[in-house]
């Protein structure tokens, strides 16, 4: 698989960034299925939380391609 070019490469780097933010921002509201759970999270946040570890891995990942 090749690099993807510059660009493309900022374009994806932004769209990854904005989907963190936005997940980060949703992850952050407490909602009534959320107070019921017992750890305080219920499952639909609970993997914005999974969603934002891969969105940021995949991030590392462009920023060290060649």
């Amino acid at each position: 698989m090749t690099a993807p070019a510059t660009r493309e490469r900022c374009q994806q780097l932004q769209a990854l960034e904005d989907a963190i933010k936005w997940r980060r921002e949703r992850a952050a509201r407490q909602c009534a299925d959320c107070d019921a759970a017992p750890d305080g999270q219920c499952d639909d946040h609970g993997r914005d939380a999974g969603l934002i570890s891969e969105y940021e891995q995949a991030a590392r990942q462009l920023l060290a391609a060649p």
